[in-house]
This record gives structure tokens, C-alpha cells and sequence, in this order.
């Protein structure tokens, strides 16, 4: 086992567990409903599987696999990201989720150089974020969120 890729074995039986967790939560304290009329135990029973096999599939090879050399963490990067979601916490209202989004991006992505992730990319990926945003939580799940600054 000292040999083993405890990272990613780690890892994997974490979201593994928290998967299983809510899955099971879910699936004992909330109804499940049908395809048809989903209950409020639907959602979280799916998400809560999904981490499950996914923590499944990141631990399972993690097993076989040798152990990887010392892993660093990028603080400037891990800053920049949580300051993505301050940004989108407190913009949201006044600027709207369209433009919040593509802000929240553009902050997420400030410690990259320019020259791994040049501003067409970024811009790119921002308005891809931004339009998947729109799709997934205001015309998929029907939020009641500002789409733009002008429509509160």
C-alpha cells in the first residue's frame, strides 16, 4: 500500500463516501417520485450516485497504479478561484447571471499567463460558460434569476 497512488486512492473514496452519503440520505428521507413527477429526493439521489461511481473510478485505478511524486498546490490559483465565486456571490444581483458568469471566468482565470491562455480563449470560454449557465439554470430548471442587469 506505500507503493499505491494515495492521492487520487484518497480522493476517490472521499467522494466516494460523500456520494454514498447523500445518495442513501436522500433515498431514505426524501421522495423519489417517478420519471414522469420527479420528487425532491430525484435530484439529490442521482447526484449523490453519480459522485459515488465517479469516486469509484478515480479510487479503483489509483489502487494499481504506482504513487506519484509530491504534489504542490497552487495557492495563487486556489485564491483566484475562490475570489471567482465571491465575485459571482456579490455581482449576481446588481450585474445579472450573464455577465456575472463571463466576470467569474475571467477572475478564475487571472493567474494563467497570457501566453497558455491567450484573451480570445478566455473571452470564448467565457460567454461558452455564460450561455451554459443561461441554458442549464434559467431555461432547464426555470430559476428565478436576474438574467441581465437591466431585468430585475
Amino acid at each position: 500500500m506505500r507503493n499505491k497512488d494515495l492521492h487520487d486512492l484518497l480522493g476517490g473514496l472521499i467522494m466516494l463516501a460523500i456520494g454514498a452519503f447523500a445518495a442513501i440520505y436522500a433515498y431514505i428521507n426524501l421522495d423519489l417520485g417517478s420519471l414522469r413527477s420527479m420528487g425532491p429526493g430525484f435530484f439529490p439521489i442521482v447526484l449523490g450516485s453519480g459522485l459515488a461511481v465517479m469516486g469509484l473510478l478515480i479510487a479503483l485505478p489509483a489502487l494499481f497504479r504506482p504513487r506519484a511524486g509530491p504534489l504542490g498546490l497552487d495557492y495563487k490559483a486556489l485564491f483566484f478561484v475562490t475570489l471567482s465565486l465571491l465575485v459571482f456571490a456579490f455581482l449576481l444581483r446588481p450585474l445579472g447571471l450573464i455577465f456575472t458568469s463571463m466576470v467569474m471566468v475571467m477572475v478564475a482565470t487571472l493567474p494563467l499567463s497570457l501566453a497558455t491562455v491567450g484573451i480570445k480563449t478566455r473571452i470564448l470560454t467565457a460567454l461558452g460558460v455564460a450561455a451554459v449557465t443561461w441554458l442549464v439554470f434559467i431555461l432547464g430548471l426555470g430559476m428565478n434569476l436576474p438574467t441581465w442587469p437591466w431585468s430585475h
